[in-house]
């Protein structure tokens, strides 16, 4: 049996930025299929803590945003990237997909967040991933509206219902 060659080579001193980005985006991969995908549950959330939070805590709770946000990322990505290739070139679809990819390369490429300075970084970042997230679900309303006839109605129905309920999830964090 042939062995697939990893995307990342051992780490070169000349290697670019490009190749290196692939790699984190490779490691990200592997590592988030070695975890199952779930809910965040509330033993998650209440383990930072009651208010008021210290500073530490804040930057645990962030750090832990930025190693989270990623997975849920990569599942809108691929619930897009299953939906019928001829749905997927609809301009209004193809426009979220690639929101989550840009998304999910944004954060990802992330530094861990060990200070304020870095959390005012990350959180100006997700600011700015909400902003152009804001009119998502009209836009994939009205690229499914135009791709209906390629897709059944009840898997259209079953799509919008899953991204209605990630969206009220996150901003209910």
């Amino acid at each position: 049996m042939r062995r697939r060659r990893s995307p990342c080579p051992r780490a070169h001193p000349h290697s670019s930025s490009a190749s290196s980005a692939r790699c984190a985006h490779a490691r990200v991969r592997r590592s988030r299929r070695a975890q199952a995908d779930g809910p965040v549950t509330l033993a998650d959330l209440t383990r930072f803590g009651q208010a008021p939070l210290s500073p530490e805590r804040i930057l645990d709770l962030a750090e832990y945003t930025r190693i989270e946000l990623p997975h849920r990322l990569a599942r809108r990505v691929r619930a897009h990237s299953a939906l019928p290739y001829i749905v997927n070139t609809n301009p209004h679809l193809a426009k979220i997909h690639n929101l989550y990819r840009t998304s999910f390369d944004k954060i990802v490429s992330m530094p861990p967040i060990k200070s304020v300075e870095d959390n005012r970084r990350f959180t100006d970042e997700l600011y700015n991933l909400v902003s152009m997230h804001s009119d998502n679900i009209p836009t994939l309303a009205q690229g499914f509206k135009e791709s209906r006839r390629f897709m059944p109605d009840e898997a259209i129905t079953s799509f919008l219902d899953r991204a209605i309920r990630s969206r009220i999830c996150a901003s209910a964090r």
